[in-house]
Protein backbone atom coordinates (compact mmCIF):
# COMPACT_ATOMS: atom_id res chain seq x y z
CA UNK A 1 0.00 0.00 0.00
CA UNK A 2 1.25 3.67 -0.78
CA UNK A 3 1.79 6.07 2.46
CA UNK A 4 -0.86 8.09 2.66
CA UNK A 5 -1.03 11.50 4.04
CA UNK A 6 -2.00 10.82 7.32
CA UNK A 7 -2.27 14.66 8.34
CA UNK A 8 -5.42 14.83 6.16
CA UNK A 9 -9.11 14.18 7.18
CA UNK A 10 -9.43 10.97 5.66
CA UNK A 11 -6.92 9.59 8.73
CA UNK A 12 -10.14 8.26 10.76
CA UNK A 13 -11.35 6.54 7.89
CA UNK A 14 -8.37 5.00 7.01
CA UNK A 15 -7.61 3.57 10.75
CA UNK A 16 -11.26 2.11 11.06
CA UNK A 17 -10.97 0.32 8.16
CA UNK A 18 -7.21 -0.99 9.16
CA UNK A 19 -8.32 -2.17 12.17
CA UNK A 20 -11.08 -4.17 10.73
CA UNK A 21 -9.02 -5.91 8.28
CA UNK A 22 -6.62 -6.68 11.91
CA UNK A 23 -9.25 -8.22 13.60
CA UNK A 24 -10.20 -10.29 10.47
CA UNK A 25 -6.38 -11.31 9.96
CA UNK A 26 -4.95 -14.35 12.06
CA UNK A 27 -1.73 -13.42 13.74
CA UNK A 28 1.46 -14.44 11.82
CA UNK A 29 4.55 -16.82 13.37
CA UNK A 30 7.06 -15.01 14.52
CA UNK A 31 10.21 -14.69 12.85
CA UNK A 32 12.60 -17.52 13.12
CA UNK A 33 15.41 -14.89 13.55
CA UNK A 34 14.14 -12.43 14.98
CA UNK A 35 16.09 -10.74 17.88
CA UNK A 36 13.92 -11.16 21.71
CA UNK A 37 14.45 -7.16 21.99
CA UNK A 38 13.08 -5.92 18.65
CA UNK A 39 9.74 -7.94 19.32
CA UNK A 40 7.73 -5.46 20.64
CA UNK A 41 8.51 -2.69 18.70
CA UNK A 42 7.97 -4.88 15.66
CA UNK A 43 4.77 -5.78 16.78
CA UNK A 44 4.02 -2.30 17.41
CA UNK A 45 4.84 -0.41 13.89
CA UNK A 46 3.26 -3.92 12.36
CA UNK A 47 -0.19 -3.19 13.85
CA UNK A 48 -2.40 -0.40 12.09
CA UNK A 49 -2.79 1.68 15.24
CA UNK A 50 1.14 1.41 15.88
CA UNK A 51 1.73 2.43 12.87
CA UNK A 52 -0.46 5.91 13.08
CA UNK A 53 0.74 6.50 16.28
CA UNK A 54 4.26 6.61 15.22
CA UNK A 55 4.02 8.76 12.24
CA UNK A 56 1.61 11.06 14.75
CA UNK A 57 3.90 11.24 17.04
CA UNK A 58 6.36 12.56 14.80
CA UNK A 59 5.20 15.16 12.67
CA UNK A 60 7.45 18.23 13.23
CA UNK A 61 3.83 20.45 13.73
CA UNK A 62 1.50 20.43 16.55
CA UNK A 63 -1.32 17.58 15.91
CA UNK A 64 -4.63 17.95 17.79
CA UNK A 65 -8.01 16.09 17.31
CA UNK A 66 -11.09 17.13 18.89
CA UNK A 67 -13.94 15.05 19.17
CA UNK A 68 -17.60 16.74 18.24
CA UNK A 69 -17.81 17.13 22.23
CA UNK A 70 -14.76 19.20 22.38
CA UNK A 71 -12.65 16.43 24.11
CA UNK A 72 -8.89 16.48 23.28
CA UNK A 73 -8.64 12.43 21.72
CA UNK A 74 -5.23 13.15 20.47
CA UNK A 75 -2.35 15.69 21.01
CA UNK A 76 1.23 15.30 19.77
CA UNK A 77 4.04 15.49 21.34
CA UNK A 78 4.99 18.48 19.46
CA UNK A 79 3.31 20.62 21.55
CA UNK A 80 5.39 20.80 24.08
CA UNK A 81 8.41 21.76 21.72
CA UNK A 82 6.19 24.50 20.89
CA UNK A 83 4.83 25.36 23.87
CA UNK A 84 6.54 24.11 26.87
CA UNK A 85 4.06 21.54 27.79
CA UNK A 86 3.59 18.10 27.53
CA UNK A 87 1.08 16.29 25.80
CA UNK A 88 -0.78 15.15 29.09
CA UNK A 89 -1.44 18.88 29.83
CA UNK A 90 -3.50 19.11 27.22
CA UNK A 91 -5.23 15.81 27.17
CA UNK A 92 -6.06 16.45 30.85
CA UNK A 93 -8.00 19.39 30.68
CA UNK A 94 -8.97 20.16 26.92
CA UNK A 95 -9.36 24.37 27.95
CA UNK A 96 -6.26 24.38 28.85
CA UNK A 97 -4.95 25.68 25.68
CA UNK A 98 -7.09 29.07 25.92
CA UNK A 99 -5.45 29.66 29.10
CA UNK A 100 -1.90 30.04 27.25
CA UNK A 101 -3.41 31.91 24.69
CA UNK A 102 -2.84 35.39 24.33
CA UNK A 103 -6.25 37.74 26.17
CA UNK A 104 -6.55 39.67 22.83
CA UNK A 105 -6.40 36.05 20.62
CA UNK A 106 -9.05 34.79 22.94
CA UNK A 107 -12.21 35.62 21.62
CA UNK A 108 -10.98 34.89 17.97
CA UNK A 109 -9.81 30.95 18.38
CA UNK A 110 -12.76 30.35 20.60
CA UNK A 111 -15.24 32.20 17.67
CA UNK A 112 -13.52 29.34 15.48
CA UNK A 113 -13.82 26.86 17.61
CA UNK A 114 -17.45 27.09 17.82
CA UNK A 115 -17.75 27.71 13.91
CA UNK A 116 -15.66 24.10 13.25
CA UNK A 117 -17.35 22.02 16.47
CA UNK A 118 -20.75 23.03 16.62
CA UNK A 119 -21.14 24.47 13.61
CA UNK A 120 -19.57 21.33 11.35
CA UNK A 121 -18.47 23.91 8.58
CA UNK A 122 -16.90 22.31 5.85
CA UNK A 123 -13.77 23.12 4.59
CA UNK A 124 -9.94 23.94 5.64
CA UNK A 125 -10.06 26.82 7.76
CA UNK A 126 -6.39 29.24 8.99
CA UNK A 127 -5.94 31.61 11.78
CA UNK A 128 -3.01 32.78 13.47
CA UNK A 129 -2.98 33.45 17.49
CA UNK A 130 -0.33 33.59 20.12
CA UNK A 131 0.28 31.96 23.20
CA UNK A 132 2.74 32.17 25.91
CA UNK A 133 5.36 29.54 26.27
CA UNK A 134 5.86 27.73 29.80
CA UNK A 135 9.32 29.36 30.26
CA UNK A 136 8.45 32.81 28.78
CA UNK A 137 7.84 34.41 25.86
CA UNK A 138 5.23 34.85 23.03
CA UNK A 139 4.94 32.81 20.33
CA UNK A 140 3.07 33.06 17.10
CA UNK A 141 0.99 29.65 15.84
CA UNK A 142 -0.21 29.48 12.64
CA UNK A 143 -3.38 26.94 13.02
CA UNK A 144 -4.83 24.86 10.08
CA UNK A 145 -8.06 22.58 10.78
CA UNK A 146 -10.41 20.63 8.95
CA UNK A 147 -13.81 18.63 9.75
CA UNK A 148 -12.84 14.58 10.02
CA UNK A 149 -15.89 12.46 8.50
CA UNK A 150 -16.13 8.52 9.18
CA UNK A 151 -17.46 6.52 5.97
CA UNK A 152 -20.58 7.24 6.09
CA UNK A 153 -20.24 10.84 6.61
CA UNK A 154 -20.47 10.77 10.41
CA UNK A 155 -18.98 13.69 11.61
CA UNK A 156 -16.00 12.84 14.30
CA UNK A 157 -14.55 16.24 15.09
CA UNK A 158 -11.71 18.45 13.61
CA UNK A 159 -8.34 17.42 12.87
CA UNK A 160 -5.80 20.86 13.65
CA UNK A 161 -2.12 21.47 12.94
CA UNK A 162 -0.59 23.66 14.35
CA UNK A 163 2.79 25.57 13.24
CA UNK A 164 5.44 27.90 15.34
CA UNK A 165 5.60 30.85 12.71
CA UNK A 166 7.23 33.00 15.29
CA UNK A 167 10.68 33.84 13.62
CA UNK A 168 8.92 34.59 10.06
CA UNK A 169 5.80 36.83 11.75
CA UNK A 170 9.15 38.69 14.00
CA UNK A 171 10.89 38.76 10.29
CA UNK A 172 7.84 40.20 8.51
CA UNK A 173 7.45 42.98 11.66
CA UNK A 174 10.85 43.97 11.25
CA UNK A 175 10.58 44.22 7.47
CA UNK A 176 7.60 46.05 7.68
CA UNK A 177 9.14 48.72 10.50
CA UNK A 178 12.02 48.91 8.42
CA UNK A 179 9.44 50.45 5.33
CA UNK A 180 8.10 52.66 7.68
CA UNK A 181 11.46 53.87 8.84
CA UNK A 182 11.90 54.25 4.88
CA UNK A 183 9.04 56.15 4.13
CA UNK A 184 9.66 58.18 7.39
CA UNK A 185 13.12 59.10 5.73
CA UNK A 186 11.68 59.76 2.47
CA UNK A 187 9.25 62.40 3.86
CA UNK A 188 11.87 63.51 5.56
CA UNK A 189 14.50 63.92 2.55
CA UNK A 190 11.30 65.66 0.41
CA UNK A 191 11.19 68.09 2.91
CA UNK A 192 14.31 69.29 3.09
CA UNK A 193 14.67 69.06 -0.52
CA UNK A 194 11.84 71.41 -0.66
CA UNK A 195 13.43 74.07 2.10
CA UNK A 196 17.16 73.69 -0.20
CA UNK A 197 14.97 74.55 -3.40
CA UNK A 198 13.13 77.24 -1.43
CA UNK A 199 16.36 78.82 -0.39
CA UNK A 200 17.90 78.35 -3.40
CA UNK A 201 14.72 80.31 -5.22
CA UNK A 202 15.37 82.79 -2.07
CA UNK A 203 19.49 83.29 -3.44
CA UNK A 204 18.69 83.76 -7.00
CA UNK A 205 16.17 86.48 -6.06
CA UNK A 206 18.31 87.92 -3.64
CA UNK A 207 21.37 87.87 -6.46
CA UNK A 208 19.27 89.36 -8.96
CA UNK A 209 18.20 92.46 -7.01
CA UNK A 210 22.29 93.22 -5.92
CA UNK A 211 23.29 93.12 -9.65
CA UNK A 212 20.26 95.21 -10.20
CA UNK A 213 21.64 97.44 -7.32
CA UNK A 214 24.83 97.19 -8.97
CA UNK A 215 23.88 98.17 -12.47
CA UNK A 216 21.47 101.08 -11.36
CA UNK A 217 24.50 102.57 -9.10
CA UNK A 218 26.93 102.43 -11.63
CA UNK A 219 23.75 104.22 -14.15
CA UNK A 220 23.19 106.85 -11.76
CA UNK A 221 26.41 107.06 -9.62
CA UNK A 222 29.87 106.09 -11.87
CA UNK A 223 28.43 106.76 -15.04
CA UNK A 224 27.55 110.70 -14.36
CA UNK A 225 30.92 111.44 -12.87
CA UNK A 226 32.90 110.45 -15.35
CA UNK A 227 30.57 111.99 -18.08
CA UNK A 228 31.69 115.41 -15.80
CA UNK A 229 35.54 114.92 -15.71
CA UNK A 230 35.19 114.22 -20.00
CA UNK A 231 33.61 117.72 -20.01
CA UNK A 232 36.71 119.31 -18.32
CA UNK A 233 39.54 117.07 -19.08
CA UNK A 234 42.67 117.25 -21.87
CA UNK A 235 42.04 115.08 -25.09
CA UNK A 236 43.91 112.20 -23.89
CA UNK A 237 42.19 112.63 -20.37
CA UNK A 238 38.82 112.29 -22.06
CA UNK A 239 40.25 109.25 -24.06
CA UNK A 240 41.39 107.42 -20.27
CA UNK A 241 37.95 108.09 -19.36
CA UNK A 242 35.95 106.65 -22.43
CA UNK A 243 37.99 103.61 -22.33
CA UNK A 244 36.69 104.00 -18.18
CA UNK A 245 32.90 104.14 -19.31
CA UNK A 246 33.44 101.05 -21.55
CA UNK A 247 35.04 99.02 -18.93
CA UNK A 248 32.61 99.76 -16.49
CA UNK A 249 29.66 99.15 -19.02
CA UNK A 250 31.59 95.89 -19.58
CA UNK A 251 31.84 94.58 -16.24
CA UNK A 252 28.22 94.95 -15.76
CA UNK A 253 27.65 93.00 -18.81
CA UNK A 254 27.43 89.03 -18.85
CA UNK A 255 30.28 88.77 -20.59
CA UNK A 256 32.45 90.30 -17.48
CA UNK A 257 30.50 87.79 -15.04
CA UNK A 258 31.63 85.01 -17.08
CA UNK A 259 35.11 86.42 -17.49
CA UNK A 260 35.54 86.48 -13.58
CA UNK A 261 34.32 82.88 -12.92
CA UNK A 262 36.65 80.62 -11.34
CA UNK A 263 36.72 78.29 -14.14
CA UNK A 264 39.12 80.68 -16.25
CA UNK A 265 41.06 81.90 -13.94
CA UNK A 266 41.89 85.23 -15.78
CA UNK A 267 44.09 88.14 -14.15
CA UNK A 268 42.35 92.05 -13.75
CA UNK A 269 44.97 92.36 -16.65
CA UNK A 270 43.87 89.90 -18.85
CA UNK A 271 39.97 90.67 -18.31
CA UNK A 272 41.08 94.35 -19.26
CA UNK A 273 42.46 92.85 -22.47
CA UNK A 274 39.31 90.94 -23.12
CA UNK A 275 37.28 93.82 -22.62
CA UNK A 276 39.44 95.90 -25.45
CA UNK A 277 39.37 93.25 -27.67
CA UNK A 278 35.71 92.40 -27.39
CA UNK A 279 35.51 96.09 -28.63
CA UNK A 280 37.51 95.64 -31.43
CA UNK A 281 40.70 96.50 -30.59
CA UNK A 282 43.54 95.40 -31.90
CA UNK A 283 47.26 94.81 -30.03
CA UNK A 284 48.59 97.84 -31.13
CA UNK A 285 46.32 99.79 -30.18
CA UNK A 286 45.70 98.13 -26.95
CA UNK A 287 49.40 98.08 -26.43
CA UNK A 288 49.58 101.63 -26.60
CA UNK A 289 46.98 102.52 -23.83
CA UNK A 290 48.16 99.91 -21.79
CA UNK A 291 51.77 101.84 -22.03
CA UNK A 292 53.50 98.21 -22.79
CA UNK A 293 54.72 96.57 -26.56
CA UNK A 294 52.68 95.21 -28.69
CA UNK A 295 54.11 92.02 -27.89
CA UNK A 296 53.50 91.62 -24.61
CA UNK A 297 49.74 91.83 -25.75
CA UNK A 298 50.17 88.90 -28.32
CA UNK A 299 51.74 86.80 -25.10
CA UNK A 300 48.89 88.17 -23.21
CA UNK A 301 46.07 86.99 -25.72
CA UNK A 302 47.55 83.46 -26.21
CA UNK A 303 47.27 82.91 -22.63
CA UNK A 304 43.76 84.20 -22.48
CA UNK A 305 43.43 81.72 -25.48
CA UNK A 306 44.84 78.77 -23.86
CA UNK A 307 42.63 79.78 -20.32
CA UNK A 308 39.71 80.48 -22.51
CA UNK A 309 40.10 76.65 -24.31
CA UNK A 310 40.56 78.45 -27.65
CA UNK A 311 44.52 77.52 -27.68
CA UNK A 312 44.09 74.87 -30.75
CA UNK A 313 40.48 75.22 -31.79
CA UNK A 314 41.22 78.54 -34.14
CA UNK A 315 38.18 80.91 -33.29
CA UNK A 316 38.61 83.89 -33.43
CA UNK A 317 38.96 85.69 -29.74
CA UNK A 318 36.50 88.89 -30.28
CA UNK A 319 33.40 86.57 -31.63
CA UNK A 320 34.20 84.41 -28.64
CA UNK A 321 34.15 87.15 -26.12
CA UNK A 322 31.07 88.50 -27.55
CA UNK A 323 29.35 85.22 -27.67
CA UNK A 324 29.31 85.54 -23.57
CA UNK A 325 27.86 88.82 -23.66
CA UNK A 326 25.61 91.37 -26.02
CA UNK A 327 26.15 90.94 -29.58
CA UNK A 328 26.63 94.48 -30.29
CA UNK A 329 30.16 96.30 -28.88
CA UNK A 330 29.43 98.98 -25.73
CA UNK A 331 28.57 102.33 -26.64
CA UNK A 332 31.31 104.40 -25.61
Amino acid sequence: MAYTDWTKGALIEEIERLLAKAASTPVAADPPHAAAGDEEDTDEFASSPGKYKIIADHTADWEMWHLPDGRLEYCSPSCERITGYPPERFLRDPDFLATIIVAEDRPMLAQHKHIRLEEQQPGVASIAFRVRHAKGGIRWIQHVCQPVFAARGRFRGTRSSNRDVTEQVLAEQRNEQLLSDLKAHAVVLEETQAALRNTLGQLEVERKRIQERVVSSIHEVLLPMVDRMESHGSAIDQEYLRILRSTILELASPMARSLVSPQYKLTPREISICNMVRRGLASKAIAEFLRTSEETVRTQRRSIRAKLGLKDSGQNLEAFLRSLGDDQPTTL
